[in-house]
């Protein structure tokens, strides 16, 4: 009876460091705050989504002109293209294992915006490194198509 007690106690031990350790090395990953950040934009607004995703650099931490910049374009363009329906990663691309640079397409009732958001870990966590937003991937699109119909009608 006792030789079972002791292996139950060391079995709930090992179960717990288990969990902590797990807990301890699980880390936000730059989908991870891409996705945080479409949420609270969608529901919290500009101000809450630019300054939890640029919390994540204590380097922007004293600059407030990036996040104030960005919070005031997103607040003047957010009103005119309607509520936030999903977003679609359009790209994504890695350079080593420490920055990655996505591209998502935020899908709204008027039209779409074009987020593009760059990562850097240069020792442990991601952090972000820089965050822009633009309405012109329909133009870009347009012109692409046009250059690719207008390369199919020369002989």
């Amino acid at each position: 009876m006792r030789v079972s007690i002791f292996a139950g106690f060391h079995l709930c031990v090992i179960a717990v460091c288990l969990m902590v350790a797990t807990a301890a090395s699980a880390q936000s990953s730059p989908a991870d705050y891409v996705e945080q950040f479409a949420q609270q934009l969608a529901t919290e607004g500009p101000a809450s989504a630019v300054d939890q995703l640029f919390a994540t650099n204590e380097w922007m931490h004293g600059n407030r002109d990036a996040p104030d910049n960005m919070v005031h374009q997103l607040s003047h363009v957010l009103p005119m293209v309607g509520g936030y329906h999903n977003k679609e990663q359009l790209a994504a691309t890695q350079t080593g294992s420490s920055l990655v640079f996505y591209t998502y397409l935020f899908l709204y009732d008027r039209q779409p915006l074009r987020f593009h958001f760059m990562f850097y870990r240069p020792a442990g966590e991601w952090m972000l490194h820089n965050l822009s937003f633009d309405d012109a991937l329909s133009g870009e699109l347009e012109e692409a198509h046009s250059l690719r119909t207008l390369h199919r009608t020369v002989p």
